[in-house]
């Protein structure tokens, strides 16, 4: 006779997977108590290596651990082509951010070729107000450019700014100073015809005979060269030579004007002596 008892087999072989099963949901029940009412879990390495050395747990509110910010290192100090550019853009506000900051680049010079300082940039680009402010901040009126040698005096006669020429004297500007191969103050405005401009450098007592480096002119030369007959006769009523002789071709004043044929100027320098 069959045996009809049904088999058991299977109902023993799930039975430690149910036993196993139904421990770990009372470990599961009994952890979550623990952090709804006593506010904490259990320390576990694996956690502690994601979340760091001293993560900050539920429950940890009483004494939470303090939170350490990055060293963000020490502020990056503004380039001295950052400040030549604003210079030369008549960015005051970033000219002013940069000086009230770092004081010491007031007369810092960029990297270029001519390797000029703020002052130098700001007077070729008629930034006065930046002009000013440099000024007003320690700006050297004596450094020179590299390339061509000339200091603030210089560019500021160049362009004939005359208010400009008398601030930078004021300053303590050398009114003699020479540019690379070239002349003076007085020179570049004699051989610019800048009247007023030399009118202020007169008060300051320039030398009116210095030569530039290269051929020997004078102020003088200068002025025939570009033919300004009344520059010619404000630098003869301060005591111009008239016997100044260039370097290569052995140019006096009246030779020079003879030879670029300035009728009115060579009038004004014979009736002022010039023999030759």
């Amino acid at each position: 006779m069959a045996n009809l008892q049904p088999d058991m087999t299977p109902r023993r072989r799930y039975l430690p997977l149910a036993i196993i099963s139904l421990a770990l949901l009372v470990f599961g029940v009994a952890m979550f108590y623990r952090i709804i009412v006593h506010g904490h879990v259990l320390y576990h390495p694996a956690v502690n290596r994601i979340v760091g050395s001293n993560p900050i747990l539920p429950g940890d509110v009483t004494h939470p651990l303090p939170i350490v910010q990055p060293n963000p290192g020490p502020p990056i100090t503004p380039s001295a082509d950052e400040l030549s550019t604003a210079t030369k853009n008549g960015d005051l506000a970033t000219v002013k951010r940069i000086i009230s900051a770092h004081p010491e680049m007031v007369n810092t010079p960029d990297t270029s070729e001519n390797s000029a300082p703020p002052l130098l940039r700001a007077i070729n680009y008629n930034h006065r107000e930046i002009v000013d402010f440099l000024l007003a901040h320690g700006a050297d009126v004596n450094v020179q450019g590299k390339l061509l040698g000339r200091n603030a005096l210089h560019i500021a006669t160049f362009q004939g700014d005359a208010t400009l020429v008398e601030s930078l004297l004021r300053r303590g500007a050398d009114i003699d100073a020479h540019e690379n191969d070239g002349g003076t103050a007085l020179f570049i405005a004699a051989g610019k015809g800048h009247i007023d401009v030399a009118k202020i450098l007169f008060r300051y007592h320039p030398d009116i005979n210095m030569t530039e480096k290269t051929d020997h002119w004078t102020p003088l030369h200068a002025a025939i060269s570009g033919n300004h007959p009344e520059m010619v006769k404000l630098l003869l009523a301060h005591g111009a030579s008239l016997t100044a002789k260039t370097k290569m071709d052995g140019f006096t004043p009246l030779a020079l004007a003879q030879v670029f044929q300035q009728k009115d100027t060579v009038a004004i320098l014979k009736k002022a002596g010039a023999k030759k």
